[in-house]
């Protein structure tokens, strides 16, 4: 029977052995522990840094810059205690970057930072600090390589305001929106208008009209009758007789199916919206205003404002520039129409700069990059058809012409203004107002020529001796001014207070009027009874006295009459009015570690 041999003393030479090997694992571990710190404490330093720098971005202040980033971030982090500008260390790699923290398109639940080059587009700072930092302290360094840590840190600020550009078209009593509501065009029947400034008190949440389930929809996905439904119940709405016009919208087919994309704008990220708020009067006027032009098919919607009074003096006034080349006017009529051809939408968005894509048409000739937010002004087009009956002495040799009509059909279109959100500093702290607002104001256009497909008419008893094409050059003479500033904006406010208005200054004009013909009409004329010879001199008669003429008579019309109707129907001519209409300051956001595009 073999006996199992004792074996002993084994111990004593892996002893050493194993108590090394547990220093090691021991050392490591409080090195680990001690690179973790480390990380930890550099990612602290980002944040803060990050924090700071955000100040610093174009959504957030009017006069930033990548220097005052990169300042404020250094100043930060030696708060924290790390020096970025430490020659005694230089395994320390910090840096600044400017830029933009989004949603990607496909990925609406997550951020990502984007730099840009160009400060005016950005809305974050992103702070990247890396060290090479051995892995032991103990150990020998020749053992191990020294490990890279690398943290950041991306911090957005941002605003986003609320403009509409509708006031200037809001006017009820005798204004363009009465005269909507009330036109066959838009059906709505009766209604009764004195009450509906009450929806001015009435304020709209963007994620109460266009989440569902809490996400936030395109707002192609939302009709206007969505937006509707959800302010019936509305206690300043609920009392009113306003929630009539309201309801009418609600049941009109043609209106309420209508997208709400078609007459609200989101720039920028639609989920940060969520809180913006605009006031249901605007909104209603965009969309009186989208329905009157789309119900009217190609080329809007023709509205008839029929014949317009003309005041005595203006009469007289006309006669009195006239007189050298007229002894009598006998009697002028307009017959006015209305046109919307462009509708004016509610734009929601940050004050800072996005790239011109090559389809966009909002850029200014040879320029990249564009304000994000803007509103244009509605552009408005009025058949103006002017009648005159005159009696013209051409010279003391041929005697008085009576029996002359002249039929102007003239086409004047406002609109073209611009109104670009280009700067604000955000509350800081438990303030709750917004130091100062900044909009960009660009004057509108006003164009007056020919109506389309029809000719300025002379006709001499009953005979059509002239047609022509015309316009009307107008110079302006006084040019707006570019930048508004509001101060002290509320950002927790109500009614009447949330609203910031801003108008440009007014233009005066110059007219200089130039045709396209004289086309003589030959069918009209028997040339067995006139030779050719005789209508020429008549033509030439005739188009002496007309220049001077309607050169004399055009310029009180178009101010004292056409542009005179339209400020009453609430058109500015050839200014800009704009309305900040809300303002809501997004959430301080802070990413640890983002994703870079």
């Amino acid at each position: 029977m073999n006996k199992i041999r004792r074996q002993s003393g084994v111990l004593v030479f892996l002893t050493p052995f194993l108590m090394v090997a547990l220093a090691v694992v021991a050392v490591l571990a409080m090195d680990a522990a001690r690179l973790y710190s480390v990380k930890a404490d550099m990612q602290r330093v980002v944040n803060a840094a990050a924090t700071a720098a955000a100040d610093s971005s174009q959504a957030c202040s009017m006069d930033g810059s990548l220097t005052d980033m990169e300042d404020r971030a250094k100043a930060a982090a030696k708060a924290m205690g790390f020096d970025p500008d430490n020659p005694d260390d230089p395994m320390a790699k910090f840096s600044v970057s400017a830029g933009l923290l989004s949603p990607p398109l496909d990925e609406p639940s997550i951020l990502q930072f984007e730099e840009r080059s160009d400060i005016l587009q950005s809305n974050a700072a992103l702070v990247s600090y890396t060290r090479d930092e051995p892995i032991s302290k103990l150990l020998p360094k020749t053992l191990f390589e020294p490990i890279s840590l690398s943290v950041n840190a991306a911090s957005r600020k941002e605003l986003y305001a609320s403009l509409s550009a509708t006031s200037s078209t809001a006017a009820v009593d005798g204004g363009l929106l009465g005269i909507l509501l009330d036109s066959e065009l838009l059906g709505l029947g009766e209604l009764d208008l004195t009450h509906l400034p009450d929806l001015e008190k009435v304020f709209v949440l963007v994620g109460d009209v266009a989440s569902v389930g809490g996400e936030i929809l395109p707002l192609t996905q939302v009709t206007v009758a969505d937006v509707l439904k959800t302010v019936l119940d509305d206690v300043n709405l609920s009392s009113s007789p306003a929630r009539n016009v309201v309801s009418a919208l609600i049941n009109n087919a043609g209106i309420s199916g209508v997208p709400v994309s078609e007459v609200l704008k989101i720039e920028g990220d639609i989920e940060s919206a969520r809180n913006a708020k605009f006031p249901l009067y605007d909104f209603v006027v965009s969309v009186v205003m989208n329905a009157a032009h789309s119900l009217g098919g190609e080329g809007g919607g023709l509205i008839d404002l029929g014949i317009a009074p003309i005041d005595s003096t203006i009469v007289q006034d006309i006669k009195d520039k006239a007189s050298d080349s007229v002894n009598e006017v006998d009697g002028i009529t307009l017959n006015v129409k209305l046109v919307v051809d462009e509708p004016a939408p509610i734009v929601i968005g940050p004050a800072r700069m996005v790239p011109c894509v090559s389809e966009d048409d909002d850029c200014e000739p040879l320029q990249d990059t564009k304000w994000a937010t803007s509103v244009k002004a509605a552009d408005i087009r009025v058949l103006v058809d002017i009648g005159l009956d005159l009696s013209i002495n051409y010279t003391n040799v041929i005697p008085k012409v009576q029996l002359v009509k002249v039929s102007l059909p003239l086409e004047v279109t406002v609109g073209g203004g611009k109104a670009e959100f280009v700067g604000t500093n955000c509350a800081v702290g438990n303030e709750n107002d917004v130091p100062d607002l900044d909009v960009n104001l660009i004057g509108g256009v006003v164009t007056a020529h020919s109506a389309q497909g029809k000719a300025l008419n002379v006709s001499l008893a009953g005979v059509n001796i002239i047609e022509t094409g015309f316009s009307v050059g107008l110079t302006r003479v006084t040019e707006d001014g570019s930048s508004y500033s509001m101060e002290n904006y509320a950002l927790d406010c109500s009614g009447a207070n949330c609203v910031a208005e801003f108008k440009g200054a007014e233009s005066d004009y110059d007219l200089d009027l130039s045709f396209d013909g004289p086309i003589s009409d030959e069918e009209e004329w028997s040339i067995g009874d006139l030779i050719p010879s005789v209508v020429d001199i008549i033509l030439g008669i005739v188009t002496n006295i007309l220049e001077p003429l309607l050169d004399a008579i055009l310029a009180p019309i178009l101010s004292d009459v056409v542009f005179e109707l339209l400020d009453e129907l609430g058109l500015q001519v050839g200014t800009m009015e704009v309305r900040v209409v809300g303002a809501d300051q997004l959430s301080h956001q802070l990413i640890e570690n983002v994703e870079i595009k």
